[in-house]
């Protein structure tokens, strides 16, 4: 209720431009704002953080992503300049490593990862009648993309998100089982923080397709997102001709199958000291590939999936071996040897007869 000498306020959460209905004690209403015909009697503009869309569409903080992620920031509403463009600055950190990426106004994210995306501009609010002063603002969007060819032994999502559990799809050689409930009861019983745990020591080798919804409060309503994910902890098997961690001189063989490697982990690298030796995907085929070490050296054999995890190392020590020439020596020195040690024994016998 207003009156003539009531100095009025209005507290605004959501983002955006505001209508107003005023009704007197007669009955009779004003609107002001968005489409009144006297939108210019009551003017409220109220940003106060970065205004952006993930994939066209409204973002949710902490979604799951399975593809590319672009983040559009939206620099007009209703026909005003929100942000001055020069101002306008991100940062980026991938699973907590700064990257570089340009300050566009529009960035797309392919790398599997957890990401925080940091955006600040200084506000620039005006038309043909107003201006409005400038003031910083910022946003911080997180997110995850998770790729279904790199598998992961574990895999969490919190309840600090706010999602929930619409709907969760176990395969299994391809063979589909719905879990939903089951995972709704281990939710509601769990004491810790998870709303959902995944690991291969309790599901196994297996696909999950998980769909989360998560309740916006702007919009009064559900929003949905589904992604898969792939739990599985078998380790790659690498033979080699000489224990992992020893040294020799003879050749080191290691031999491996990269199809078989692709179906135990997904996608992922060889390194030799490294050094990318082979690249392992859905195209690898199911054939030995053999690594020979002939040169003297210490040798790191590792496989590191794509998204940067270390799956397993090998450390091999190749020594040369003792040539022709190095034993012509070593032998010819000891026989001098012997004949010195014969020589001198004779000598003291020939003196102690004397």
């Amino acid at each position: 209720t207003i009156t003539d000498d009531t100095e009025s306020r209005f507290t605004l959460s959501q983002v955006g431009l505001h209508k107003f209905v005023v009704r007197d004690l007669a009955g009779r209403t004003q609107t002001f704002g968005t489409g009144s015909t006297k939108a210019n009697a009551l003017q409220i503009y109220l940003v106060n953080q970065i205004l952006f869309e993930v994939n066209d569409s409204t973002p949710i903080n902490n979604q799951i992503f399975n593809s590319d992620v672009n983040i559009k920031i939206k620099s007009e509403l209703a026909g005003l300049t929100l942000y001055n463009t020069r101002t306008l600055g991100i940062t980026v950190t991938l699973n907590g490593q700064e990257i570089g990426v340009a300050n566009s106004g529009e960035y797309t994210f392919s790398e599997p990862g957890s990401y925080s995306v940091k955006m600040v501009a200084t506000t620039v609010l005006s038309d043909e009648t107003t201006t409005v002063a400038d003031q910083e603002i910022s946003t911080t969007y997180k997110f995850m993309i998770v790729k279904t060819n790199i598998a992961t032994k574990s895999f969490n999502v919190s309840k600090g998100t706010g999602f929930e559990i619409d709907k969760i799809i176990k395969i299994v050689n391809n063979e589909r089982e719905e879990v939903t409930e089951k995972f709704k009861d281990l939710a509601n019983t769990e004491n810790s923080g998870s709303l959902l745990w995944l690991t291969h020591e309790n599901q196994g080798n297996s696909n999950f397709e998980i769909t989360l919804k998560y309740y916006n409060q702007t919009l009064k309503d559900y929003q949905k997102f589904t992604f898969n994910v792939w739990i599985n902890n078998d380790q790659p098997v690498i033979i080699s001709s000489v224990p992992d961690g020893t040294s020799t001189k003879d050749t080191i063989t290691l031999s491996f199958n990269p199809g078989i490697i692709y179906s135990q982990v997904g996608n992922c690298k060889i390194l030799v000291n490294d050094k990318e030796y082979l690249v392992v995907d859905e195209n690898s085929e199911r054939t030995v590939e053999t690594i020979t070490i002939a040169q003297k050296g210490t040798y790191w054999i590792k496989i590191v999936s794509e998204d940067g995890t270390l799956i397993s190392s090998y450390k091999y020590t190749k020594n040369d071996p003792i040539s022709k020439t190095t034993k012509i020596v070593l032998i010819s020195v000891a026989c001098g040897v012997v004949v010195l040690v014969v020589l001198f024994l004779l000598i003291r016998r020939k003196g102690k007869y004397r």
